[in-house]
């Protein structure tokens, strides 16, 4: 069986502003395999229209 790593994201509050509504701290903590354990998928778009 293969390796985790542990991973920790932390968002301090005042690093996130929408709509002038400042957002809560965030700090999560998850894990992930090495990355050969998950696939990949490539898309090669065409014929789209920019906005």
């Amino acid at each position: 069986m293969g390796a985790w790593t542990v991973y920790i994201l932390e968002i301090d509050s005042a690093a996130v502003n929408i709509l002038e509504l400042q957002a809560k701290k965030l700090k999560s903590k998850f894990t992930a395999r090495e990355e050969d354990y998950y696939g990949t998928v490539t898309l090669n778009l065409t014929g789209l229209k920019c906005l």
